[in-house]
């Protein structure tokens, strides 16, 4: 083959495995992140540990380090916020070497300030 076809070719190899390491390295396999739900609670620019998201819930009433990993059930029975109420279940995305696959629950009720 001529050159001139080999230079484009290596060229888009270089390009699609930078663009792949990128998003390997941004941490956009997370389930956290891509989850159009989840994400929308999530504030990236909040700088916390690794391994967690800064989570805003919906009524601004509490924050919390959420883990990554872990997406929040959009279904109405398993996720509420009301006004002084507000119901979560979390899950991990993946199963662990033990077969099982992480849930958390967390329900805050608030008293209101005056």
């Amino acid at each position: 083959m001529k050159k001139g076809i080999w230079i484009p070719i290596v060229v888009l190899i270089v390009l699609g495995g930078g663009v792949a390491m990128a998003f390997a390295l941004n941490g956009s396999d997370d389930i956290a992140l891509t989850d159009d739900f989840t994400s929308s609670f999530l504030d990236p620019e909040v700088e916390i540990d690794e391994g967690f998201h800064y989570f805003q819930s919906e009524k601004n009433n509490f924050s919390m380090w959420f883990p990554a990993g872990y997406y929040l059930s959009d279904d109405p029975v398993q996720y509420e916020s009301k006004r002084h109420f507000e119901s979560l279940n979390m899950y991990e995305k993946n199963v662990n070497e033990s077969g099982f696959r992480g849930h958390i629950q967390l329900m805050n009720s608030f008293k209101q300030m005056k």
